[in-house]
């Protein structure tokens, strides 16, 4: 089942959209995202391969939100969506490059120009006295479009046992399965939340940590870590046969911003995509070879909701 760039765009488009409408009530309790209502776009420097001649940017395209289904303290239920495309550009030196395992030479035309990240899940809350458990169930899509079926699906599954979960401070402990197209993994959560005034430090390790400070009532500066870890599948057809586009990638940036009304937030961050593997597997998710990319500036646009 083939797809085009428009319909693409098109389904960008309604998402922001709703995101923009949802932005106006407020659900009371959020437990898994870091961010209800997040939206973002953002474009690295054109880096230069590590092992390959030439240069590639990566432009990412955003959006997020989570939906009350449920929202009782005692029990919650969420819906949440998220769009994530990637474009890719290239330099006119990078014509055509040579995967280390398999000895193959292929063109830099057949790489993707597009990556399609695309979730629906489901999140439930349980209190339990002062804590709270939290369970989540995301299934996603994960393609370069060309060519789309069920090899295309992924999963996540994660648990959170939250302490203290109304004090200004607490802990949080988990871990998560990702699968369905890489070789499944597994990773522990740990988690911490501080608020303290205009102060908010908020973390889930290995994931993301920030610090929120407010400069006024309508100013604000955040300073961030994230890591990005996805496995996308590439067209059945030749030279690619179904093969697994994996990437891995840490940034740190600054963002300054401005919150027009309670808990919007519009910021402008500059910052550096450090780390950033790119492995290129077969269908079996045997490495073939990388296009591991050198750090890089990145600058982003930022629409967030907080909590």
């Amino acid at each position: 089942m083939k797809q085009t760039t428009s319909h693409i765009n098109a389904r960008l488009g309604v998402l922001f959209l709703v995101l923009f409408a949802a932005s106006l009530i407020s659900p009371q309790q959020l437990k898994a995202q870091k961010y209800p209502l997040e939206l973002y776009t953002s474009q690295s420097g054109m880096a230069k391969l590590k092992d390959h001649e030439g240069s590639m940017s990566i432009k990412n395209e955003h959006a997020s939100l989570v939906i009350p289904l449920l929202p009782f303290d005692t029990f919650s239920l969420y819906f949440y969506l998220k769009e994530d495309q990637k474009t890719f550009e290239y330099d006119d030196e990078f014509t055509e490059f040579t995967l280390e395992e398999n000895n193959q030479t292929y063109q830099v035309e057949d790489l993707p120009e597009k990556l399609i990240l695309s979730t629906r899940g489901v999140m439930a809350f349980l209190a339990l006295g002062e804590s709270g458990i939290l369970f989540r169930r995301d299934q996603y899509l994960a393609t370069d479009y060309e060519e789309v079926n069920e090899e295309d699906q992924a999963f996540v599954n994660q648990v959170m046992l939250y302490l203290d979960r109304k004090a200004d401070t607490r802990w949080s402990f988990g871990a998560v399965q990702i699968g369905g197209i890489a070789t499944d993994s597994y990773w522990p959560l740990v988690g911490f939340k501080h608020r303290s005034g205009d102060l908010i430090i908020d973390l889930v390790f290995p994931s993301y940590g920030y610090l929120f400070y407010r400069l006024s009532d309508l100013f604000y500066v955040i300073f961030e870590e994230s890591v990005e870890s996805e496995s996308y599948r590439l067209t059945e057809e030749a030279p690619w046969n179904n093969g697994i586009y994996s990437t891995l990638n840490l940034t740190s940036r600054v963002e300054l911003g401005i919150t027009p009304f309670a808990d919007l937030e519009i910021g402008i961050s500059y910052g550096l995509n450090a780390y950033r593997q790119v492995v290129i597997s077969d269908e079996d998710d045997n490495e073939l070879g990388n296009l591991n990319l050198r750090d890089a500036p990145v600058w982003s646009v930022q629409l967030q909701w907080r909590i």
